[in-house]
């Protein structure tokens, strides 16, 4: 993992600057993944992104410790098991449905975005691929704010450019709505 990861880590501009932000601001941050438990552990050991609270993913690979990890409480196994674990989280943690903002790219942020939308959540898509687009439309799902480029079906995804969508921009956006 190690290798790969020194190989091909990369991640959109701002992230973990934008991570850094909502910590410092006292703003909880989870990240929400059907990816292994075992690449986050390794990249949070290795400081590629700053650690947060949670992450719900995947158990299929994971490292020693991970059963001992709090971060690692909830798994994401389907992609109904998002919503499933963000509500169980804000719940147990007290946190009002208004006061969580969701991101998301693509149709398996679908099951996520339509649950936000039935109970309150800001949802921004980043980057939308047209299955999240086409999820949310057959649902009336309405996503709050698009950021970054947009993909129609026939269109190829553009990675370069992808890559040059600057998530620290999203700041304003969330100071406007929990501050």
């Amino acid at each position: 993992m190690d290798v790969y990861l020194d190989a091909n880590f990369s991640t959109y501009l701002g992230v973990p600057d934008l991570i850094e932000w909502c910590l410092s601001h006292g703003i909880f941050f989870m990240i929400n993944t059907t990816g292994t438990q075992g690449y986050f552990q390794r990249v949070f050991a290795k400081g590629l992104l700053p650690a947060v609270p949670f992450v719900t993913a995947n158990p299929l690979i994971c490292f020693l410790g991970a059963g001992e990890d709090p971060r690692y409480l909830y798994w994401v196994t389907e992609i109904d098991d998002k919503p499933n674990n963000t509500e169980s989280l804000i719940r147990c943690l007290g946190i009002s449905p208004r006061r969580v903002v969701i991101i998301g790219d693509c149709g398996g942020d679908g099951p996520h975005f339509e649950w936000g939308s039935s109970i309150g959540p800001f949802l921004i898509s980043g980057m939308v691929k047209p299955s999240l687009d086409i999820y949310c439309r057959d649902r009336g799902v309405i996503i709050s704010k698009r950021f970054g480029g947009s993909y129609s079906s026939d269109e190829r995804q553009d990675r370069s450019e992808e890559m040059q969508t600057n998530f620290m921009e999203l700041t304003e956006t969330i100071e406007a709505l929990l501050f």
